[in-house]
């Protein structure tokens, strides 16, 4: 998994749905391409803009959220034991 939503709005991943919208808000406001005179600037808001987008879409909907997190839990245990049976082969 590239992406790390709560990363990407700024948010610890026990975080409540309040908060989750009061981050996306926020964020949003910052980076709306309008907001940029020029056309560099535009286009790096647009993109950030998008993965706000993306990381709200998945975080405020509670079964694309969980379907999230199992994925993420289980990518995680997987580079785990990946690690551990690497070291224990070095040795």
């Amino acid at each position: 998994m590239k992406k790390n939503y709560y990363e990407i709005l700024g948010i610890i991943e026990t975080a409540q749905l309040a908060v989750i919208k009061g981050a996306y808000k926020a964020l949003i406001q910052i980076y709306h391409p309008d907001k940029f005179e020029y056309e560099e600037e535009k286009a790096n808001a647009t993109e950030i803009t998008k993965e706000i987008n993306e990381a709200f879409h998945v975080l405020s909907d509670a079964l694309l959220r969980q379907k999230y997190d199992e994925k993420r839990k289980s990518e995680y245990n997987y580079n785990t034991e990946n690690k551990t049976e690497s070291r224990k082969k070095d040795e």
